[in-house]
């Protein structure tokens, strides 16, 4: 476990912090690009995906293309984290917790879809999201020296552990469907994700610069942010279009309730939005296109989310999701500008 982390105490000299970031970037980078494939052979016979009813006529050429990719690369971002980050400080280990556990709930999700050709009732499957969320809340204040404290804007705060519960459980739940419903094309979910995990690795670069006294563990979430990065820049090589593989719930729900819980940890909550600017947009517009026809009937998007919108407007796929990337990258930047200006 921790192997490079050990292996620096055994040395005259210290492995400094910019170098464990780099290394775990391109470790997990490498263990993707090795593994991915075995794992796509294996993946279209266990795993094999059909496309979404509600979906452009398109995206019926990807039935049998194989899901659950997700379950990779927590594998490979899990044994990164034992060879780079220190397991000994509980902020890790509980940020793997909640990787690990919305990950299992997202695979049943998947399974589901797969066996029975539907995936578990929107009440189970939230209600497996509030449970997941509330025990990751409760490892991060009660181990992870996470404050129960609701932080506004301009430094506000309200020290009330009950609000800063149904805070965290809002953004925790919030994050991991926002992500679930921007993975609709090839690619597109896994180029938002990399710029904002990019930036939570910064952050932490800057919080352990400041002291450990400012977020704790602050180095193990930078390691631990890279790691993601590493994996999900190595995942895109088998997911750009045209995909090869889906990351599915089990990658979009672990991804999601991670982001939020290091944005928790890294005082990035109020930033968060304009870094994950794209799966906002397209969470409200499922979110408007439903009121919209349960009230008046009538649609206001061609197809929601609205990448769909616009497929059906005559956008390839790759223009959608570049274009997005742009977006993500030019807004995490704006945002880590902003973050303690």
């Amino acid at each position: 476990m921790f192997f490079f982390t050990e292996l620096s105490n055994l040395l005259p000299f210290p492995i400094p912090f910019a170098s464990r970031l780099i290394g775990s970037f391109l470790t997990s980078f490498m263990l993707m690009l090795i593994v991915g494939k075995p794992f796509i052979a294996l993946a279209v016979r266990i795993f094999p995906a059909n496309a979404r009813i509600a979906t452009p006529l398109n995206h019926q050429g990807k039935n049998g293309i194989p899901t659950m990719g997700g379950l990779l690369i927590i594998a490979v971002i899990m044994v990164g984290a034992m060879l780079w980050c220190n397991v000994r400080k509980p902020q890790v280990w509980c940020q793997l917790f909640v990787l690990a556990v919305f990950g299992l709930l997202g695979a049943i999700d998947d399974w589901y879809k797969i066996s029975c050709a539907r995936g578990v009732s929107v009440k189970t499957k939230f209600l497996g999201q509030l449970i997941a969320g509330l025990a990751s809340i409760g490892l991060l204040m009660f181990y992870a020296d996470i404050a129960p404290v609701v932080q506004l804007p301009f430094g506000m705060l309200l020290p009330i552990p009950f609000l800063f519960v149904l805070w965290a459980l809002f953004l925790i739940v919030g994050c991991s469907n926002a992500v679930n419903i921007t993975d609709g094309l090839d690619g597109l979910a896994t180029q938002v994700l990399i710029p904002t995990f990019f930036v939570l690795s910064l952050l932490a670069y800057v919080a352990r610069v400041a002291g450990e006294s400012v977020v704790p563990a602050g180095a193990e979430l930078g390691v631990l942010a890279a790691l993601v990065g590493g994996a999900l820049v190595g995942f895109l090589w088998y997911n750009a279009y045209p995909a090869q593989l889906f990351m599915g719930d089990a990658g979009a729900l672990a991804l999601g309730a991670l982001l939020a819980t290091m944005s928790l940890a890294l005082d990035f909550v109020w930033f968060l939005p304009l870094s994950a600017v794209i799966c906002v947009i397209e969470t409200l517009s499922a979110l408007v296109q439903i009121g919209s026809l349960k009230l008046r009937g009538k649609k206001i998007f061609r197809l929601a989310p609205i990448h769909h919108h616009f497929e059906l407007g005559g956008w390839h796929e790759q223009k959608i999701t570049t274009r997005a990337a742009i977006i993500s990258w030019v807004l995490s930047l704006v945002a880590l500008s902003l973050y303690r200006s």
